[in-house]
Parts: C-alpha cells; structure tokens; sequence
C-alpha cells in the first residue's frame, strides 16, 4: 500500500510547499520526529481501532467471514528445519499480542484483550506421493481451500500456519492472518521476521530481532485519543467539502450488464512494463515536481476518463497509514482508504492534469488519518446495491513488496493463491517499480472479459508513455485502441436509461415508485418521467414534447374515459347521456387523431391504457353502450398502429384484481383517483408489457412429462394411467395457443422414449399431440445436457430457451448447468392456471406471420439438414437446394417483421442498429433511407423474410447502414447473393462503389468475416465504426 507520506523524491522546494500545505502536522519531539505513541495505561481490554469496528460489524451483518482472511503461500526449497520454522513462528506470536487478541461482546459492544502467548501448531499435509503432474494442482487447491478456512473472532488466534510437502526439499509454506488484527504490509512484516528468526533458530542462535516499542493495542488506545473533537471534526469538515457533489458512482462500459444481487467473480491479470519506462516515468515526475506514485496514478485516472468519458471521478487509493517510525515493526490493522476525486475538465494537458493530481495527493495525506468508514458515516452516501460507497476503482503502489527472501540456506519465493472473490470493478496493483513496473488489474469477471481488461492494460502502459514523453498532450488527444473504443461506445448505448415518458388524462405520479422498482427487478435501466397534467393530445402532436422527443424509450398513455367531462373539481357525473357522450367522444377522437394523423410523433412503442371508470360512471347504465362502442373505436385504431399496444380495464382487473380501487376524495381534490393498491397494480401491468417489449423473446419452451404434462408417471401407470384433469388440461391448452403463437415445443423428459409417445397415441382427449413438438430429449441424460443438445439442433441459443418441470431437483441442475435458460418450476395443480398466466416469459404484444410459421420452418429445415448429409460437397448441396433470393420494397406489412429482426439478428448483422416499426417507418417515411426486405425459398419451401437492408445514394456511393440476415439461413451463400444484388442496384443508378457499415459487437464477428473476404475496409464516421468499400462493375455480380 502506497504510504502518502513517503515523498522521499521531492525536492527541497517542493518539500517546503508540502510542509505549508500539512496544517495538520502532529507535535514534534527533540529528535524532530512526531510525538511517539505512548503505551496504553490500562492492561485489561481495549476497544476496537475504527477499522476493526468495521470488520467486526460485517461479521455481525453476515458478511462471508472468509473474505476477511489475508493469505500467502511461500515456495520452500532446501533441506527445512521444522524445529526452527515452528519456533519462529512461536517468536512471531509472542511479539505481537495482535495475533492472540480475543474478541469478545460486552453489554452489546465489542472489545479485545490479549490472551497468554501459546504455541502455534504447524500442521503437515504430505503430497510427495502423488504424480508429479497432480501434486502441483493439488497444492494449489490446498492452499486455495485454507484461505477459504474461516477464523471465530472469540478465539483469540488470528494466525494459522501449515505445511504442504512436495519432495523431501520442497514444500509449500501456508500462512493465513485475519483481516481484523492485521493488513498487507502485517503480511510482509510477518515474512520478513520469519525469514530472520528461521535463519538463527537454525543455527540455535537466539532471536537477533529488538523488542518492539509497542504493541498493536497502544495503538489503538492513541487512536481513540487523537481522532476526537475538534481534530476529528476538522478532517471530517475537508472530507465533506471536498466529496461534495462527488458522482456516486464511475460508470465504466462493462462487457456484460450488471446484475442485481450477483456475487462478484474476480478475475486477474497480470502487468508488466519495461525497465526503462519505469526510469523515464521517475525522470519526468522529479521534472514535474511529482513523484512516481503521482505519475502512476493520474495515468490511471486518465485512462478510466478516456474509457468513461467522465470528468469527475472518485479513486480509491489504499494508504499504508504507518506514518510513525514505532508502526513500522507492528502486525496490526493500520491501513485506510483515502478517496481521492480527479478533476478532468477543460481538457488539461497532461503536466497540467499531473499537478492537479499532485495537489490532490498532498492534501489527502494531511488528512488521511481519518478512518474511511468514519468517513462514510458522516455523509451517508446513497447505497447502491453492488457498489462500494464512494468509490467501485481502487489504485495501489505496494511500497514494500514482498522480496526474494532466504529461510537460512533456503529459497523463499512467494505463490500466488486465487481465491476467486472481487469486491470492487477494478483494482490496480503496482506492486514494484525496480527494474520495470509490475504488479496485477483484478477485476469483476462478472463484469469484464479477460480481453477487455488486457487491452487495458496495454493502453494503460501507452498512457505512461505518453506522460513521460509527451506532457504538453490534451487528454482528449490521448485514443484507446479502436477495438477498445468500440467496445466501451456499445456498452454505453446498452445501458443507456431508457425514458419511460407517462401522459395521463389524471394525476398518475402516484405509480412511479413502483414503477420504478419494477425495472430495479427486472435491470431495465429507466427513468420514470410524467408529462403536465391533462395534455395527452398535446403531447403526441407537439414536436419536442416528452413523448414527441422520447425517441429511445417508451411512452405511456393513461386515459379514464370520464375525465374527458371533467371540469376543475366538477366531475361530470351528473350530465346527461347524451352530454357526456359527447364530450367523451371529442376527447377520443382528439387522443386518436393524435396517434393516427402524426406517427413521427411516436417513435417508440406506446403503451395505451384504459382504467377503471369511477363506481359512479360504471353504474350508469345509461352511458354503458356507448362507453363500449368509443372503446371499439379505440380497438379498431390501436390494431392499424404497429407501435400502440392496448392494455384494457378488464385485462388488468383479472390479472391484478385490487378489491378497494377508487379513491373519491382524491379524485374530487387532487384528480388522484386511485388508492395505492390500484396504483401498484397499474404500474405492475405497465413493468410487464415494458418487459415484454425490451426482453430478448422467448422462442423454445421445453416441456417435462410425468407430473407437468399430466398427473402420474406414464412408465408406471401406463398411458390409461395418468390423470389430466382440468389443471393439466388447461395447461396443455396455454402451451398450444403458445406454439401457435410462434414459439417451438419441445418435450425433455426421464423417460422411455415409447412410454411417453403411447401416452399421446391413447390419449386423444388431449389438447397437445406428438406432432406438436418440433423435437423430443426422451432418456435418462442430465436435462441441462439435453437443452443443450436441442439448442445445437435447432441452431439456437440457450437464453431463447424456457424450461418447465414439476421437480425442484430436476430445476435447480438446471438453473445451476444453464444460468441462460429461464427456468420455470410447475407449483401444485390446483396452482397452475394461475401461475401460468403470471410467467411475464410467455407475454407477446405482436404475433407476426413468420412467428406463426416457425414450427414449419424447423420442419422444413431438418428436411434440408437431410440433403446436406447426403451431399458430397458444399456446391452440390447449394445447387440441390435451388436457392432464390429477392429483395423487396420495406411495406407496412412487413414492418413488424423487418423490426422483429433488428431486435433479434446478431450474427451477420454489420451494424446491429435496433429500430422499432414506428422508427422503421419514420425513418423511410423521410427519404433518410431506402428499405428492402430479404425473402428467400428453396424447393423445400419458403424461409419467409429473413433480412433487411437499409441504404441511400448519393453521386458516388451506395451507402449501406444496416445489413443484416437471420441465422436460418447462414451458410448458404445467401449473403453474396444479396450483395451481388446491391451491386445491380448501384449500377442501375450509376454509382461507382458500395459502402457497408461495420461496427464491431461481441456477436457478429461472422459479419466480419463476411465483408474482409469481399470488400476493403477504411475509416467510418465514428471511432467504433470501419467502413468497408466494394467497388461497382462486373466482378461484383458474381461475389
């Protein structure tokens, strides 16, 4: 850990600026050092240090205990004295009282006292007699498993030694030290003096090791002195200012989104950097008034600024805190975090930004003795589930890295143990600058990909060079890799908030908390934002409105019918029929006018709601016919509009039943018609088509037999046997509406194949047949091996799978074997009708005609699977399938479509632009682009539309925004086709070349491959986009 008050490099000048800038300079003695910290004056227990108390609050929390444990494994060569190594380690526990305090509770707080000194047991684990090839392994996984090995705080020993033997002069040397009464530098303290005392032991000399000055409780007892009062108030009252405004958080593009409640997996990536950069890194921190640790660090923040594009970050920065000679010998918790904020704005040069960080620096170490956790305490920063406070970066130069040390005659060499838990995003490690920088990234693997985090580091060493070299360089003059870039510009436009923009005919404000917590739970990054009162028209036909201007989200519109005779506080309620008709009927024909007459106005998918009437305009029976005639005019107009999904009062009253729904006072006062319950029930009903819209789709449902499909197992019962009854009926007859829907049935099941197709054969009465499921898993293989079979058979991917079983067995391997697999447990017969209408999974706003064909298609696709098997090359079997390919104009009859594979395409998809069928429209609507969709047929029969292109021309080029097609037709050559005919295009129009737009993805690397075999790639419009260039002539209509 970097210790901010070891400036030892700094010149005269620049020490005299730091001895005016630390006001908080402690009291010197005679010799000029600080004050010496005395020893405590009462022996019995002591409190906790600061430090402590945190840990100890963790464990209290259920926190894991063993992430608290600090570990290292020593490499051992030469003949080893176990006499001497169990002595050294006697030596080492009865100098430090740190390692036998015992913890205990005393009236509800914690307090420590040191026990007697006891001799520490160095247990052998012999491996000599494996293979070689295991031995190493299995020493690995030892040492591994006793950093996992929990301490109790109550015992009194924090220090846990064994010893794992590989030869007779080999041996693996465990150590582990809890976190409570010790940190890093307690563990190279540890090391050093074992290497000391085992050396003279061996020889039967006596320890050469000076008693220590004080013990780690002195300490502590000081602390509690000095950080009191006014001293504690004055580095809380710097701290406060210097956080405020502070983001909480550092928003770093991550290769995967983050999940709720996941643990944290840590990866770990090595670094190291030539000899001669560390040099002209030291050079040019002297030349800058710096030191090393400053240059280290502000290329760091740097680098997190160019991949973030934040200005103003947070830095966590560990500091050993051993800031007096006296702490230097002692095993104890001293460390601390010091946050330190980077300011990045106006595009500083690179010295300029280095004394930015310099400043900041010096300041944190005048103030770097208050404990971070009282830190946190007194501003309460908002908690963000999977965040640390203040800081999720954290940077570190270790000082005093562990050395090549000696046991006597014997090699010492340390062994990196893995334990495999992150708490942070990233965490920078420089663990030595001699002879080059080394030291490792960890990371949240769960987060980042291996690839990701080298090229990192790579850009990381480039940064350092550029510092040293180049200090009059601007920071937005300093480019990651183009790759890098890319990546970090995908993920920002996958979690960019998506706007849910609300309009309502009354006060609907009230749904937003839930609402809110619905995307929580379902990791939908949103905002929740209400237009003013009463203007749904105004809002869907005034450009740049919230809704108008909501191209990227999703808008809301709430209308109870009545609120259109609504006159201040006057509800209307006591107009005629006739009357209120009327007025009722302006109001509809305005909200459909708004959403018939000006599409543009709505390019993202609206939801359209009607809510409950009010008990007094539901009992009118007078208005009830005509009330009803207005909503199947708002059928009938919502059904031509691809982007308007209807919700009814009715759907919701039988999917959220709410007993208590209409609030009178609210509705007469405030226009709050609704109590809470209804509210909660509204916002529920929203979450889930929200949901629907924005989820990858569902497209296999993978059925078990016995007990799901029907009652009883068939192997035993036989197929006269099994009961159906209506719950299983009734199930049967929800996953048959599904398939005709679109979605692919298939049976997975522990079971002989002829007892389950006997059961369909002799059991007519029902609803699902054999022929009904497009392929069947029936054997006795685990289920996640077979879903993942038929994922391979039917070309795709496990998170477009649904798996339904009875067995919470049968489940849980497979939520553990296919975490991509949505996995649904069938509660108690009685239960099901219920609970398959609450699987948000199965929810599909819009069916299209190639939805409904997909079972057909898979048929015919096996069928083609057939002919390729019996081909003898790739040719014949192309020939064989007398492919046809053509482009047609982009219609509004195939705009749902055309956006369906926008949404789901990946693969050869050259840009994987998402659009919806409003922007599609929209977008051709504007002669911005022109349109075509893909449709291809072979002699099995018609694969439907499977591609779409967009692309305009100008004198030169035709530019090709989007291209893309479904996976179903890959390796067909289908592409080339495409292309050639794109070429006829451009030639019939007199261009030259075509241009196709390429933006990298984690997916559509076969796209890639594509365009290099066919085209010349150069510099596109973006820093994560290529554009690869085709030139228009014969050749081309032959690709």
């Amino acid at each position: 850990m970097v210790d901010l008050s070891r400036l030892a490099d700094l010149s005269p000048e620049q020490l005299e600026f730091l001895r005016l800038r630390l006001k908080e300079t402690p009291k010197r003695g005679p010799a000029g050092d600080p004050a010496r910290i005395p020893p405590r004056r009462a022996s019995g227990p002591a409190p906790l240090s600061f430090s402590q108390q945190r840990i100890w609050i963790l464990t209290q929390l259920g926190a894991d205990p063993t992430s608290s444990n600090l570990a290292k494994a020593l490499r051992i060569r030469g003949r080893l004295d176990i006499l001497a190594l169990t002595g050294a380690f006697a030596e080492i526990v009865r100098r430090h009282e740190a390692l036998r305090l015992q913890i205990s509770v005393v009236d509800g707080v914690p307090e420590q006292v040191p026990l007697p000194v006891f001799s520490l047991p160095v247990p052998q684990i012999d491996l000599a007699s494996i293979a070689p090839a295991q031995r190493e392994e299995e020493a690995l996984r030892l040492a591994a498993a006793e950093s996992r090995e929990a301490f109790s705080l109550d015992l009194g020993r924090f220090l846990r030694a064994a010893l794992v033997r590989l030869a007779p002069e080999d041996h693996l040397l465990l150590v582990t030290l809890h976190h409570i009464v010790a940190d890093n530098l307690s563990m190279i303290v540890l090391v050093q003096e074992l290497s000391v005392l085992y050396e003279a032991f061996s020889r039967r000399r006596p320890s050469p090791l000076p008693e220590l000055p004080i013990q780690y409780l002195d300490f502590v007892a000081w602390q509690h002195e000095q950080l009191q009062g006014q001293v504690q108030e004055d580095h809380l009252s710097y701290w406060t200012n210097r956080l405020a405004g502070a983001p909480p958080t550092l928003d770093l593009p991550t290769d995967h989104p983050r999940t709720a409640g996941a643990a944290f997996r840590a990866g770990r990536h090595p670094i190291r950097y030539p000899e001669a950069l560390a040099g002209n890194l030291a050079a040019f921190a002297r030349r800058e008034g710096s030191t090393l640790f400053m240059v280290l660090l502000a290329a760091f923040q740097a680098l997190l600024h160019r991949y973030s594009g934040a200005t103003d970050l947070v830095i966590g920065v560990l500091s050993g805190n051993r800031n007096r000679k006296e702490l230097e010998p002692l095993i104890g918790l001293f460390a601390n975090t010091v946050p330190i904020r980077a300011d990045l704005s106006e595009d500083p040069n690179l010295g300029g930004f280095l004394a930015r960080v310099r400043d900041a620096t010096l300041e944190a170490h005048a103030h770097q003795d208050l404990p971070f956790d009282r830190l946190v305490e007194r501003l309460k920063p908002k908690r963000i589930q999977g965040r640390t406070p203040l800081f999720q970066v954290a940077f570190n130069l270790q000082e005093t890295p562990l050395p090549f040390l000696r046991l006597g005659d014997l090699s010492l060499t340390p062994v990196e143990i893995f334990r495999g838990a992150a708490d942070l995003d990233l965490y920078l490690s420089i663990e030595g600058t001699q002879g080059g920088i080394f030291g490792l990234i960890e990371y949240d693997a769960s987060l980042f990909d291996d690839e990701t985090i080298a090229e990192l580091v790579e850009s990381y060493e480039r940064f350092l060079e550029l510092f040293a070299r180049q200090p009059g360089m601007l920071l937005s003059q300093m480019q990651l890799p183009e790759k890098l870039q890319a990546k970090a510009e995908a993920a920002r436009l996958r979690d960019r908030k998506q706007r849910i923009a609300v309009a309502a005919t009354f006060s609907a404000e009230p749904l937003a908390d839930v609402l809110r917590d619905w995307m929580g739970v379902l990791e939908i990054p949103a905002e929740v934002v209400f237009a003013p009162y009463q203007q749904v028209a105004q809002q869907l036909i005034t450009p740049g409105s919230l809704l108008t201007g909501n191209a990227q989200g999703v808008n809301v519109v709430l209308v109870r019918l009545e609120d259109w005779l609504r006159h201040g506080e006057d509800t209307g309620s006591g107009l005629p029929a006739a009357v209120a008709l009327e007025r009722i009927r302006a109001g509809v024909q305005d909200l459909l006018g708004a959403l018939v007459a000006v599409p543009e106005s709505a390019l993202a998918p609206l939801l359209l709601c009607i809510c409950a009437p009010s008990p007094q305009c539901a009992e009118r029976a007078d208005l009830a016919p005509g009330l009803e005639s207005l909503l199947g005019e708002i059928r009938g107009a919502v059904a031509g509009l691809p982007h308007v999904h209807l919700i009814e009062t009715q759907e919701i009253a039988e999917l959220y039943p709410v007993a208590e729904f209409y609030e009178p006072y609210g509705d007469k006062h405030a226009h709050v018609p609704f109590t809470p319950s209804y509210f909660a029930a509204l916002a529920t009903m929203l979450a889930r088509r929200i949901y629907a819209l924005r989820r990858p789709p569902c497209k296999v449902i993978v059925l078990d037999c016995d007990n799901t499909l029907w009652k009883g197992v068939c192997a035993e019962a036989g197929p006269g046997g099994v009961e159906i009854g209506s719950a299983y009926g009734l199930l049967q007859q929800f996953f048959l509406r599904q398939k005709e829907a679109g979605k692919l049935l298939c049976l997975c099941s522990k079971n002989n194949p002829e007892d389950v197709r006997e059961v369909f054969a002799r059991r007519p009465e029902m609803p699902l047949r054999w022929e009904h499921f497009t392929a069947h898993r029936l054997n006795w293989s685990s289920k996640a091996e077979n879903l993942r079979s038929l994922a391979a058979e039917l070309g795709l991917g496990l998170d477009s799978f649904v798996f339904v079983d009875d067995n919470p067995v049968e489940c849980a391997e497979v939520q553990a074997a296919c975490p991509e697999v949505l996995t649904v447990e069938l509660p108690e017969p009685e239960q099901i009708p219920r609970f398959l209408h609450h699987v948000w999974a199965f929810d599909r706003l819009r069916i299209t005609e190639d939805d409904r064909r997909r079972a057909e298609v898979y048929r015919q696709n096996r069928e083609r699977e057939r002919l390729r098997e019996t081909s003898f090359s790739l040719a014949e079997f192309l020939a064989d399938l007398r492919l046809e390919v053509d482009l047609l104009p982009l219609t509004p009859e195939c705009l749902p479509r055309a956006a369906q594979l926008t949404q789901r395409t990946n693969q050869l998809n050259l840009t994987t632009i998402r659009r919806s069928e409003a922007e599609l429209a929209a977008l051709c609507a504007s002669g911005a682009r022109e349109g075509r969709v893909i449709a291809v047929r072979d002699r099995f029969g018609e694969y439907g539309l499977v591609g779409l292109l967009l692309f305009s021309g100008d004198r030169e080029a035709l530019d090709v925004e989007t291209f893309l097609l479904s996976c179903r037709v890959l390796g067909r050559g289908v592409e080339r086709r495409v292309l050639a005919e794109l070429g006829r295009l451009a030639h019939a129009r007199g261009l030259r070349r075509i241009e196709l737009r390429f933006v990298p993805t984690a997916k559509n690397r076969p796209a890639l491959e594509f365009l290099e075999a066919v085209a010349s790639p150069g510099r596109g419009h973006t820093a994560a986009e290529t554009i690869y260039t085709l030139p228009v002539g014969e050749g081309i209509l032959h690709v």
